[in-house]
């Protein structure tokens, strides 16, 4: 769709691309501008195929379908040559089972998901821009007063030797070379959104989280970097920085939307696709069951790594009777909000150490 005019460019109906392993290609012409293309999953499992957007034969974006997604969005722009994608998903089960037929009209008033950034870059073509567009000079990057505090033709600038407590304000206009000149009609943008913001002291984090392990005549010391984990970014996302099981028996009710997909074992299925959430536990040597089989609504995945990150290969078994040879679940249960038998649960006996327990 061309955002400037509204108009669609081109579309497929429903059903159209359901052939697997198999190759579609469109070819239109387009002016210069900003367009969104857009791509649903209308089975509604999230599992589909992967995209590639060509502008005058360059790749200016690449879905490879590992991820799984109700709607995904990708909004590109030929001049400022930068891309935005975004996906949407189901928040609610789907009323189907796996490999049953089924009608899109069930999947009608299922919830959906907010919009969640899947990525966003910036790509460079060849192209002739008309003469009247004006030809890109650079960012200037202006104080909340107007008075301009540098330029750039990067999308960040850093504005440094600042104090510390004190609000700062910001906004961004381009500059155009119109004619050969920079100062003409039109030769310079409207100014963005204005953006304030306050710098803070930097104060040193301690590491947290430290443990002991008691041996023959000596003590393993185990602790994490700061922040939980050393490896920053959002609590619970990787084993870098889990969330921590303070004691036993644990319980944990969450959500594994906003997260990324970090993690999967083979038990017996593989490319989950999805999201997953990591945990941290300790012991001394003991069995445990670990069970998703309270009320999770959702098809699920629960498996175990080591302090490596390599999946725990212990016996396990699940409450069916079934049995793997290391420490994961897929198929093991069902819930009262998840009645198909996809949930996952197992009882295992870990050796002492430090591991972590991904719901997936």
């Amino acid at each position: 769709m061309n955002n400037g005019s509204g108009a669609v460019v081109a579309s497929t109906s429903p059903g159209d691309l359901t052939t697997a392993g198999e190759l579609y290609t469109w070819d239109y012409d387009i002016e210069h501008g900003n367009y969104t293309f857009t791509i649903y999953d209308t089975f509604g499992d999230g599992n589909s195929g992967g995209f590639i957007l060509y502008i005058d034969g360059i790749a200016i974006f690449t879905f490879d379908g590992s991820e799984t997604y109700t709607e995904y969005e990708v909004v590109f722009d030929t001049q400022g040559g930068w891309f935005g994608a975004t996906t949407v998903s189901y928040l609610d089960p789907y009323p189907f089972e796996k490999g049953e037929d089924y009608n899109l009209s069930l999947l009608e008033g299922l919830e959906l998901s907010d919009r969640v950034k899947a990525g966003t870059g910036n790509f460079e073509i060849i192209r002739d821009v008309p003469v009247e567009c004006g030809e890109f000079v650079n960012y200037r990057v202006h104080r909340g007063n107007g008075s301009i505090l540098g330029a750039t033709t990067e999308l960040e600038f850093a504005h440094t030797g600042l104090d510390n407590g004190t609000e700062y304000c910001y906004y961004v206009t381009v500059a155009y070379d119109t004619n050969g000149t920079t100062t003409g009609n039109n030769a310079i943008s409207g100014a963005s959104e204005t953006l304030c913001a306050t710098p803070e002291e930097w104060v040193a984090a301690a590491p947290s989280n430290l443990m002991s392990f008691p041996g023959d005549e000596e003590m393993l010391l185990i602790w994490q970097g700061p922040g939980g984990g050393g490896g920053g970014g959002t609590e619970g996302d990787k084993i870098e920085n889990p969330f921590i099981v303070t004691g036993l028996p644990f319980y944990a009710e969450g959500t594994t939307e906003g997260f990324e997909d970090d993690y999967d074992a083979v038990c017996p299925y593989t490319n989950s696709g999805s999201a997953d959430v990591v945990y941290m536990m300790t012991t001394t040597g003991a069995t445990y069951d670990f069970s998703l089989c309270t009320n999770t609504a959702y098809d699920s995945k629960i498996y175990i790594l080591d302090i490596d990150g390599n999946v725990l290969e212990i016996d396990v078994v699940e409450p069916d009777g079934g049995t793997y040879p290391i420490a994961c679940s897929d198929d093991a249960c069902s819930t009262p909000s998840f009645t198909s038998p996809f949930v996952s649960a197992f009882t295992g006996t870990l050796p002492a150490g430090l591991y972590y327990v991904v719901v997936d």
